[in-house]
């Protein structure tokens, strides 16, 4: 049930969903009455303070077997709310969410939660969970920010049973860590972000081997300056199930690695891989792919060419990629890409054949210097400029007579 400027005093049904962006919070007790039945509270009140003490007492009363039923607490958005110890005690809650909160942390009785699912602190200042998380037996999906494990001292290790974790997106991982961890009891993610140093790339490759049910993979290889470091993934050939995957960091061997990518992949991005060969050899092989994203110091050559590949491909982005030059399309190329951005690419001159790309609806340059007089002189009979900057080029289809509207 969504909020509406009545109050709920006026309310004379218990409420079971509740959308809230009034600060309609508990005062009487006909409210609490009313509300005793909730399933789902959804705050929408985002970034007020004065929302502060309100949502303190609606805690309070949640935790006092009031809200034994609460199922889904979301309170994203909400500068710092007061969640006490006891928000351990709901014993019915499947997802807690505290997504853009500003917290410094979470009450360690959150992982005592017995039917929690779902837990979101994404975008907070939260810089350690309890370590009794990894052991909630119905958690599936733990998004976090970027924080910080040394699985080098965890105690504990794969000999326990494996987790029912899903979705690990976030995770940081800090010093060598030992080959048997506690990372070998997650054998059932199907979404991992993971960042890493080189000192542990090796033994975080042989787990990942074994991830065979992963569906989407961010890889970060990171150096202490958080540049990207080398990236030895030995376990490509190993994740055929995926469909989304990003790598950062420098490939070794990677005429091998882009050659044994699983050809399942309908998106793809790559960063700092430095390669030195046109990397069009290998990619085309991923005949599924809708969206190819190559970014930073992906490719450190002055050209790249591609042939009759990528029969799929709907979206193209190359940003930073700062010694090309020259950019070859043959006839037959992405037959029905329809959205190229060029950012950054600051060497590059021309792009030969273009015109070639008959599906493009929209090109987006920025930052590319004299590249962007090539196109408006070989482009103006199909592309129009929409939108002009001094660093912002868009250009879209002319539509003609009897063609549909191009949806934005």
């Amino acid at each position: 049930m969504g909020s509406s400027s009545t109050s709920t005093t006026q309310y004379s049904i218990p409420i079971r969903r509740l959308a809230d962006g009034l600060r309609l919070f508990i005062k009487t007790e006909h409210e609490k009455h009313c509300l005793k039945n909730l399933r789902s509270y959804i705050l929408f009140y985002h970034g007020k303070r004065d929302t502060a003490d309100g949502i303190r007492d609606l805690l309070n009363e949640m935790v006092k077997d009031r809200f034994g039923k609460l199922v889904v607490l979301d309170l994203e958005d909400v500068t710092k709310p007061a969640l006490s110890d006891a928000i351990g005690s709901l014993p019915c809650l499947k997802y807690l969410g505290l997504r853009r909160t500003h917290l410094d942390s979470v009450p360690k009785s959150v992982a005592e939660l017995p039917r929690l699912q779902s837990l979101d602190v994404k975008h907070t200042n939260v810089i350690n969970l309890p370590t009794t998380i990894w052991e909630a037996k119905k958690l599936q999906h733990l998004y976090i920010n970027e924080i910080y494990i040394d699985l080098s001292i965890q105690k504990g290790c794969d000999e326990g049973p494996s987790t029912n974790l899903h979705t690990l997106w976030g995770l940081k991982i800090r010093g060598q860590i030992p080959n048997h961890n506690q990372l070998n009891r997650l054998r059932g993610l199907r979404k991992l972000k993971l960042t890493c140093y080189k000192s542990s790339m090796e033994v975080i490759d042989a787990w990942l081997s074994n991830l065979t049910n992963l569906k989407s993979l961010k890889l970060r290889s990171v150096r202490e300056g958080q540049e990207p470091s080398t990236l030895p993934l030995k376990s490509a050939n190993k994740l055929q199930s995926l469909s989304k995957l990003y790598l950062l960091g420098q490939l070794i061997k990677p005429r091998e690695i882009l050659g044994e990518l699983p050809k399942s992949l309908s998106v793809l991005t790559l960063s700092g891989s430095y390669l030195h060969e046109d990397p069009m050899e290998k990619l085309p092989e991923l005949k599924e792919l809708k969206v190819l994203r190559l970014y930073g110091h992906f490719f450190l050559g002055t050209t790249m060419v591609c042939g009759n590949q990528f029969p799929k491909l709907q979206t193209l982005k190359l940003w930073k990629l700062e010694h090309l030059v020259h950019w070859i399309m043959k006839d037959g190329t992405m037959p029905i890409l329809e959205n190229l951005e060029i950012r950054y690419c600051k060497k590059l001159k021309k792009v030969f054949g273009l015109e070639k790309l008959t599906s493009l609806t929209e090109l987006t340059l920025t930052d590319v210097g004299l590249l962007v007089d090539d196109v408006k002189n070989r482009t103006n009979s199909y592309l129009k400029i929409e939108l002009e900057t001094p660093e912002v080029v868009s250009f879209k289809r002319i539509k003609k007579s009897g063609e549909n509207e191009i949806s934005n």
